[in-house]
């Protein structure tokens, strides 16, 4: 991947997974090693068997928010197609120049911290609505206790609050955290609601 008139060369043996408790990995552009099966992939590389996604069985998620690409949109695809019963795999020989292209929608990523409220909470409500539907029971409340002490990337947990800012003195962190949490709070409705549409719909049938 090529980022800032740099190219990133680092290498990682573990990609596209989700780790218990429910921390992602992602680490596709660095992927060294064999081929393997994965959880999930990333969407500047991806292609799928048209008889894994025809009809109306598998397609992107319309649950999600924010304009232009959703954040977590390719995450939440993949996911899907594997709880579907299919493989996902990633060959790290595989190789392909990706040169991450300027946004133009809301979603401004260009300066640590600088990212809006609703930016923030889009892309909490998009990750939790994909962890709610990839983990079951007991699985699931574990993967958002996850969520909500440590977290993920932008969307700040307890611990990533403190180091964002005690460690990085963010001034937004506090801000981050709120929207973090305001998405999975609409994501958590959301996703009952969807429930209980589903039961409400076969009981009609």
């Amino acid at each position: 991947m090529h980022e800032h008139g740099t190219t990133l060369d680092a290498s990682e043996p573990d990609f596209g997974r989700w780790q218990f408790p429910g921390r992602v990995i992602g680490n596709h552009h660095l992927g060294v090693g064999v081929a393997r099966d994965v959880d999930f992939l990333k969407g500047a590389n991806m292609s799928y068997r048209v008889s894994a996604i025809r009809g109306n069985a598998i397609r992107f998620d319309t649950r999600l928010r924010g304009t232009g690409a959703q954040v977590n949109n390719d995450m939440a695809f993949a996911s899907a197609v594997r709880r579907a019963g299919w493989r996902l795999v990633y060959d790290p020989a595989v190789e392909v120049d990706h040169y991450p292209a300027q946004r133009f929608d809301e979603d401004v990523r260009a300066v640590r911290g600088s990212r809006s409220w609703v930016v923030i909470e889009n892309e909490s409500y998009n990750l939790h609505l994909i962890v709610r539907d990839e983990y079951r029971g007991a699985g699931r409340g574990i993967a958002l206790l996850w969520l909500t002490v440590v977290g993920h990337g932008a969307c700040l947990g307890w611990v990533n609050l403190a180091r964002s800012r005690f460690i990085h003195r963010e001034a937004s962190a506090l801000q981050r955290w709120r929207a973090t949490r305001s998405g999975a709070a609409l994501a958590k409705c959301d996703h009952a609601q969807r429930r209980l549409d589903r039961v409400e719909s076969e009981f009609a049938g």
